[in-house]
């Protein structure tokens, strides 16, 4: 049978505050350099004489199918 002990978790030490166990810290040591990703250049759209170079364009579609659509 259980007996009923009042504050019986105390001595058993559960009212102290957590402690982790050990933690060994250890530096990282990267085997390669870090490589920034971005490319810090502006680039210019205009050409010698002040004018607006345009490019091609991005993409193109196929314009929309006339008549009836779906089976047969």
């Amino acid at each position: 049978m259980r007996t009923t002990q009042k504050d019986g978790h105390k001595s058993a030490g559960h009212d102290t505050a957590f402690k982790p166990t050990k933690d060994l810290q250890r530096k990282v040591k990267a085997d390669f350099e870090h490589m920034s990703e971005d490319n810090n250049f502006k680039k210019s759209y205009r050409g010698p004489n002040g004018d607006v170079i345009t490019g091609p364009r991005n993409f193109l579609t196929n314009p929309p199918k006339i008549g009836k659509v779906g089976r047969g």
